[in-house]
């Protein structure tokens, strides 16, 4: 494709995605689609009474995978109320939610999410009057997917967010705890809803971190040392160069570690040559499945508000996670596997002094395991 027709492409989507804005916020267009009769409901109400659940997953993989437990939750309390269930998530998020059992799961492409895109409109059409609760999970849901709730007609359609989403969303239900650790935050939604705690917890097989291990082996990188996983195609979207370039460079000095980076989570997305050059093997293309082996082959996988941090916490391994200040507590806290570096503004050479702190205890206490099993 010429870039003329892609930038053809690009003007027509950003002219639609302007054009969705001005209809969600008018009433002339609420009343044509039919959806200004929702009512308004308040708690308490009866959401045991459901034949038929639609929950909308977010739209990105690390928003989606903070939502694991919240998930399970729903899916735990609504099977047992003899409801049906059914997930609508994009392709990339897919992977991530496959592992549900007792759950359909209907999938979409991302440039069909728009309200003028027929396979939407349609989607939208086959769920109508046939769902009685709707729940969204996405924090801050576009146009087309608000439209998918309110063209359910569902009775009950919750969501996250303030009472202006009315009448897409006719109960909004936040965490009175704004400060807690985001996944907990999420899982007030099912509390409220009805539902008892649970926690998702990953668990990947020998065979496969035995494959992850042979895919390391292949591209030259030693497994005799502890293996670190670094996320530098996130830290490259986010910060600069020649600071990436830096922890690289400091952290490859220490002995007893062997490093490799992942790829992107999208088989259409290569990453950028220069990571490469650093000297780090970049282990691309990258699946959901691979990349939950490699995690858990992994001592240690250094990363930040990214896929790679969702799919560590779900698996208990232990994570450098390096976020800014203002967001530490809303991603790190009540972790015992999140080891926090937190930056204000950006990363600096003190960011890095901190993140080999950790790799040192690490070291450390991995040399003490081994003399006391000695001992033993």
């Amino acid at each position: 494709m010429s870039y003329k027709a892609k930038k053809n492409i690009g003007l027509r989507q950003n002219l639609l995605a302007v054009l969705e804005r001005w209809l969600s916020r008018s009433m002339a267009f609420k009343f044509l689609v039919n959806i200004h009769k929702t009512p308004v409901t308040d708690l308490p109400s009866d959401f045991h009474c459901a034949n038929s659940v639609l929950v909308v997953l977010p739209f990105e993989m690390l928003e989606t995978a903070l939502q694991m437990d919240n998930l399970l939750m729903l899916i735990t309390h609504y099977t047992k109320s003899g409801a049906t269930i059914t997930l609508l998530c994009e392709q990339l998020v897919y992977p991530l939610v496959s592992g549900f059992k007792d759950v359909a799961i209907q999938r979409y492409d991302r440039d069909d999410r728009s309200i003028f895109n027929k396979s939407w409109k349609m989607l939208c059409r086959s769920y109508a009057k046939k769902t009685d609760i709707c729940i969204v999970l996405e924090k801050n849901p576009d146009f087309p997917v608000l439209y998918l709730a309110a063209k359910t007609f569902a009775p009950i359609k919750v969501g996250y967010g303030s009472g202006s989403l009315w009448p897409y969303i006719n109960i909004s239900i936040n965490s009175s705890d704004p400060q807690k650790r985001i996944s907990s935050q999420n899982c007030f939604l099912a509390s409220t809803l009805g539902a008892k705690n649970k926690t998702v917890r990953w668990s990947t097989s020998k065979s496969t971190i035995e494959g992850a291990r042979h895919q390391l082996k292949e591209r030259s990188i030693q497994l005799s040392g502890q293996l670190v996983g670094l996320d530098l195609y996130y830290f490259s979207s986010l910060f600069e160069r020649s600071w990436v370039e830096e922890l690289v460079r400091r952290v490859q000095k220490l002995s007893d570690y062997s490093f490799y980076s992942f790829g992107a989570l999208n088989e259409q997305i290569a990453v950028p040559q220069w990571i490469s050059e650093t000297g780090v093997v970049v282990v691309a293309p990258l699946t959901v499945p691979r990349t939950a082996a490699l995690i858990a082959t992994s001592r240690f996988i250094i990363t930040g508000k990214s896929p790679v941090f969702g799919m560590g916490s779900l698996l208990s391994t232990d994570i450098i996670g390096i976020f800014e200040q203002s967001q530490q507590s809303l991603y790190c806290s009540d972790l015992e596997m999140v080891k926090a570096v937190p930056y204000i503004e950006s990363p600096d050479d003190k960011t890095i002094d901190a993140v080999i702190l950790q790799l040192n205890q690490g070291k450390e206490k991995k040399q003490k395991a081994v003399q006391n099993k000695k001992k033993r």
